[in-house]
């Protein structure tokens, strides 16, 4: 098991270092000193909120000890098995070898239910609490995701339809143009690239460099030839300043770019709006087809002076 998990997830994971600088911040200090023991408590506390995703975090964890110890009582082994993989993800995060953070704990999730869980019926057991305070606690512990799947059911999570702008590209490429793709739509790229069978094209794929890389918040860059590092800055975006140029982001020119198709999927429309006004300033638009949540466009970058 350990072998499998070395090959699969840990060995990349930390030879890779685009994936492990940014998680730095989330491995854990010595619990030790005052404030390394506080760090501890509130990352603790944090899981609650994400990825547990509850409204009441501080609540919950409450729950949760009340949980963990009645079990306890009830039987030892099974109480071990349950907080076992947190104990351990901790221990991991101290020694730096396993970020303690969002995604990375969803495997977590079942067990903090659990203890959750058998919190609450403890507490109602024994009487602590009546029906109607039950009831609140429910709703104010849980009315997040609760919330959520109510919404989600009556507005489902929508997908994109890049087949038809995928066939379409195949249909009326030329050797020679580049293509830009933002990072939501690199996957379905790839799929019906191979799918119909498609020329080989210049890709441009992109990413969102967030204030965690940066310091600012949305740097939306374009990434060239990203074996090499070479990266094209298109524009970015703060609550200060729209368009501001970071000095720090990566820079690049699109100048010359001469035909351009840009592949958009799952972009918000007021992100969509930046990157079609800049392209707009220094290209000629000359052609585009939109679906559902997804749009395709075709420019001539020749006279970019970007």
């Amino acid at each position: 098991g350990f072998a499998f998990f070395w090959l699969v997830y840990y060995r990349a994971f930390f030879l890779n270092p685009i994936l492990f600088y940014p998680h730095l911040e989330n491995f854990l200090p010595s619990p030790f000193s005052l404030v390394g023991a506080q760090e501890w408590i509130a990352r603790f506390l944090s899981v609650f909120n994400d990825p547990v995703d509850l409204s009441l975090g501080a609540l919950a964890a409450f729950f949760f000890m009340i949980g963990v110890a009645a079990l306890y009582r009830k039987n030892k082994r099974i109480c071990l098995q349950l907080v076992a993989p947190l104990l351990l993800t901790l221990l991991a995060a101290a020694v730096r070898r396993y970020p303690f953070s969002g995604r990375f704990l969803i495997f977590l999730v079942p067990a903090l239910l659990v203890g959750i869980a058998a919190g609450f019926e403890r507490l109602i057991k024994a009487g602590k609490v009546g029906p109607l305070v039950a009831g609140i606690l429910l709703i104010a512990v849980w009315g997040r995701p609760l919330a959520m799947t109510l919404r989600h059911t009556v507005t489902p999570r929508s997908t994109a339809e890049m087949r038809p702008l995928m066939r379409y590209l195949k249909e009326h490429q030329r050797d020679g143009d580049l293509i830009y793709i933002n990072n939501d739509a690199q996957y379905g790229f790839s799929y019906y690239a191979r799918y119909f069978k498609m020329r080989s094209l210049p890709r441009v794929a992109g990413v969102l460099l967030e204030s965690d890389y940066t310091g600012r918040t949305g740097v939306p860059v374009m990434i060239f030839e990203p074996s090499r590092n070479r990266y094209l800055k298109v524009g970015g975006w703060n609550k200060v300043s729209p368009l501001e140029e970071p000095s720090d982001a990566p820079q690049g020119s699109l100048a010359g770019a001469g035909r351009t198709w840009v592949l958009f999927a799952q972009l918000p429309p007021a992100t969509e709006r930046t990157f079609l006004n800049y392209l707009n300033e220094g290209g000629t638009r000359i052609g585009e087809r939109t679906c559902y949540n997804a749009s395709l466009f075709l420019y001539d970058l020749k006279s970019s002076k970007r």
